[in-house]
């Protein structure tokens, strides 16, 4: 039986091993996992999906940033970079350093995203755009890219970001120039060309932003749900307790009661029986000579008092050690 007990739980975690295998991925591409770092001990779950958001956001507008300057060269032109790589570090480098990029006036954010594509500007755009982007999303998060438990962000705001992403995909593929071009190249649909790249980009980053922004409108009622969930898991085992029959809890005690007291203790027949019996195992010269010392000592009445046959009790009696009737008193003291 207790093998059986033990196999039993072998079975169920081989079963729960096996109903979690590992998936196999598409084109070799798995689920992107960020390294271990120590301040992730400093991390609630918001802070964590809020920094994964960021990161995630972050990288997508690098790669929106490329592309665009690969679609419209002559925009890093404009920044004297010399190369394509060299203007976007220096972008890199303004968000990152939350410093103003160069060539917007001090414009961040918002500003510097409506400067982008504006008609008459004449700067580079995509630096403009993708840099108000980032300081934009940053902005929304408390101007940190990086969240820890003593920090927090408006959810609003983030939810506000993710409205701004969505104006700026539609007007990259809307507003034009007084030449009837557009003010940078992005998706292209033709006959001979077919790219959504930067459609799908933007996708993205708008879900991500309005999971984040969803998830944190929820926190206070998230703290008060899992303070409750928390609560009732720590006292199992007084539910488990209480919630046993009364019935069966009422006839285990008086098992266990009944069987404790006659394997302890023997019961008042067994108790008279052995009394009996070594009361009539001792001689009977051992009794007298037993009554003789003591008449010795004790008066007439004592000795006449202490004899059985003018007591009129039976040896059983005697065995047990019932109390002795008062007997009258003798004749030789009347």
């Amino acid at each position: 039986m207790k093998n059986v007990a033990l196999l039993v739980p072998a079975l169920l975690l081989t079963t729960a091993c096996s109903m979690f295998k590992p998936t196999s991925t598409v084109n070799g591409k798995g689920v992107p996992e960020s390294t271990w770092t120590k301040g992730q001990w400093l991390q609630t779950d918001p802070n964590r999906i809020a920094n994964l958001e960021i990161r995630d956001n972050l990288a997508a507008m690098y790669l929106l940033m490329s592309k665009l300057y690969k679609r419209n060269p002559v925009q890093w032109k404009k920044t004297g970079a010399v190369s394509m790589d060299e203007a976007m570090a220096r972008v890199r480098e303004a968000v990152e350093s939350r410093q103003p990029l160069p060539g917007l006036e001090g414009k961040r954010s918002v500003e510097a995203m409506r400067l982008a594509l504006a008609t008459d500007f004449e700067g580079d755009r995509v630096g403009a755009l993708i840099y108000g982007m980032a300081d934009m999303l940053l902005t929304a998060h408390g101007s940190r890219d990086t969240l820890y438990i003593i920090h927090g962000y408006d959810a609003q705001s983030v939810y506000n970001a993710a409205r701004n992403i969505e104006i700026v995909m539609w007007l990259l593929a809307e507003r034009e120039d007084g030449h009837g071009h557009p003010l940078l190249l992005s998706n292209a649909l033709s006959g001979h060309e077919r790219n959504l790249s930067f459609e799908r980009l933007f996708g993205a980053m708008i879900g991500r932003t309005d999971l984040v922004a969803e998830f944190g409108a929820e926190k206070y009622r998230r703290s008060v749900i899992n303070f409750v969930q928390s609560f009732a898991s720590a006292r199992p085992r007084r539910r488990i307790s209480t919630s046993r029959d009364p019935p069966r809890i009422a006839a285990d005690c008086a098992e266990f009661g009944s069987m404790r007291a006659s394997d302890s203790a023997p019961t008042i027949s067994e108790s008279a029986e052995r009394a009996s019996v070594s009361a009539l195992a001792v001689p009977f010269a051992a009794m007298a000579s037993a009554r003789l010392s003591v008449s010795r000592f004790t008066p007439l009445a004592n000795c006449l008092r202490d004899t059985a046959e003018s007591r009129g009790r039976s040896d059983d009696k005697a065995a047990i050690g019932q109390p002795l009737p008062r007997a009258s008193r003798c004749a030789g003291e009347r």
